[in-house]
C-alpha cells in the first residue's frame, strides 16, 4: 500500500504528498526536504516511469533507503561505497550522525580527507 510509504516520505521531504494524485510522475514534484534521497527518487521516476504510488510502495518497503548494517568497520565501508556511487547527499546524515567518532571512520576520514566533498567539515 503506497499510503504508508508516502506518509513517511512526506515527513522526510517536508511536502504533503496527499495534495497530488497517486498517478503523478514524481519528476514533476518539487520538495523542500532531503534533496539527496529525493534526487534518487526523481532519477528512478524518470528512468522507470514511476508514479507517486509506485514510489510510496518502494519507500514503504525500505527499498529506496539504503539498509546499512554490520560492524563499525563494515558500516563505514558501506557508507564510503554509497558516497562513491551516489554522492555526499546520500551519506551526509548517516556519516555525520552515526559513526563520526568510530575508529574506522576516523581512519577513513584521514585517508580520504583530500577528496572534495568526501566528508563534511
Amino acid at each position: 500500500m503506497p499510503i504508508i510509504g508516502l506518509s513517511t516520505l512526506s515527513s522526510h521531504m517536508n511536502v504533503d504528498f496527499s495534495r497530488f494524485p497517486l498517478h503523478t510522475p514524481v519528476a514533476d514534484i518539487a520538495v523542500q526536504g532531503m534533496q539527496g534521497i529525493f534526487s534518487i527518487i526523481k532519477e528512478l521516476s524518470r528512468r522507470d516511469g514511476l508514479t507517486l504510488a509506485d514510489v510510496g510502495r518502494l519507500y514503504g518497503e525500505g527499498m529506496l533507503v539504503p539498509q546499512i548494517v554490520g560492524t563499525p568497520a563494515q558500516v563505514v565501508e558501506q557508507l564510503v561505497e554509497l558516497f562513491r556511487q551516489r554522492g555526499e547527499g546520500a551519506v551526509a546524515g548517516a556519516a555525520t550522525g552515526c559513526c563520526k567518532r568510530s575508529s574506522p571512520f576516523r581512519e577513513l576520514r584521514a585517508t580520504h580527507q583530500s577528496e572534495p566533498g568526501f566528508f563534511h567539515k
